[in-house]
């Protein structure tokens, strides 16, 4: 299930460029706003359809309500996954962002930085590896613990670019309208393409810290 995660801490934005630190601020509270908008239309499509299900088809008596459930069971999955596609576009962009951030970080061009337009997630989808390469970090800073949680986290997000490809789907990603074209007989949009990338660029963000916050006493 998709869920909201604590955007950059001040700390860590006190140590970064100020239009590189407000860009992750951004892209932070704009995945949160993502996420809670596709868990709220997420709850009215399942309410819809638990309505469909309490009504029998045969029973004239409930024939009114079973129509209007019925519709509001088909209105709500397309909303949610405009929603859906929404949250991947602003996930995409974070991820792409805070790999940028990362790496510039490693190779002392953090100055250099700028900020980045959309990242249309059929793009990254297309080409996980090229938008979100490995960045080696030094074990001297960054625990064992933490790049085992990247690792996992990057691996849950190439095991859903794979499936979106496969799926035949990946466009419909690209934000609401992309998603209100998906044709009715398609696989339907995953809800881990944007929670995935959600939470690996918080990891990324995590990783970040100890490389460029100032020596503590």
């Amino acid at each position: 299930m998709s869920e909201s995660h604590s955007v950059i801490e001040d700390e860590l934005a006190d140590a970064l460029p100020s239009a590189v630190a407000a860009q992750l601020r951004d892209l932070g509270l704009a995945c949160n706003a993502g996420s809670l908008a596709y868990r709220q239309a997420l709850l009215v499509e399942e309410q819809a359809g638990q309505v469909f299900e309490a009504t029998r088809d045969t029973d004239p008596a409930v024939l009114f309500r079973r129509l209007v459930a019925d519709e509001h069971t088909d209105i709500g999955l397309s909303v949610t996954e405009q929603f859906l596609a929404t949250y991947a576009v602003a996930a995409a962009s974070y991820a792409t962002f805070a790999t940028t951030v990362l790496a510039a970080t490693m190779s002392g061009r953090l100055q250099d930085v700028e900020p980045m337009t959309p990242v249309m997630p059929s793009v990254l989808l297309a080409d996980p590896d090229g938008l979100l390469p490995v960045v080696d970090l030094p074990s001297s800073l960054v625990d064992n613990e933490l790049v085992e949680r990247l690792r996992r986290g990057r691996e849950r997000v190439m095991a859903a670019a794979s499936n979106a490809r496969a799926s035949g789907v990946a466009g419909c990603y690209d934000g609401h309208s992309a998603a209100l074209a998906r044709p009715d007989d398609a696989v339907e949009l995953d809800e881990d393409v944007p929670s995935g990338l959600h939470a690996y660029a918080v990891l990324l963000l995590e990783a970040l810290d100890p490389l460029v916050a100032e020596p503590r006493a």
